[in-house]
């Protein structure tokens, strides 16, 4: 029975992390006709310090699912082994899947 339950949390922190990434792409696809390059990608203390164009919001896309593919490879490998550190990667998707959701929300929204 908690093996049931334990693969329903896993089941459940991936499909939460790939909807999230679906909303990201979403708005990276519905923005991009409206944006002008040079968009701004990083404002520091002497304000916006870093900038590119609209292929950038999809570097920065692909490179959020790399990092969930990774992290669910090597969960998945892990799971017999390392069971802890198999749920901590797993699990660590769906923060990672924000974080991307709401740095291109930003991005859209700056821009």
């Amino acid at each position: 029975m908690m093996v049931f339950v334990r693969s329903r949390f896993l089941l459940a922190c991936a499909g939460v992390s790939i909807a999230l990434l679906l909303v990201s792409l979403t708005l990276v696809l519905v923005s991009v006709g409206n944006l002008e390059p040079p968009l701004v990608l990083h404002i520091g203390e002497s304000g916006a310090d870093l900038f590119g164009g609209v292929g950038s919001l999809y570097c920065l896309w692909g490179l959020g699912v790399v990092m969930v593919l990774v992290n669910t490879a090597l969960g998945v490998r892990l799971f017999s082994s390392a069971r802890a550190l198999s749920y901590a990667l797993l699990a660590g998707n769906v923060p990672i899947a924000i974080l991307l959701l709401i740095a291109i929300g930003t991005i859209v929204s700056l821009n």
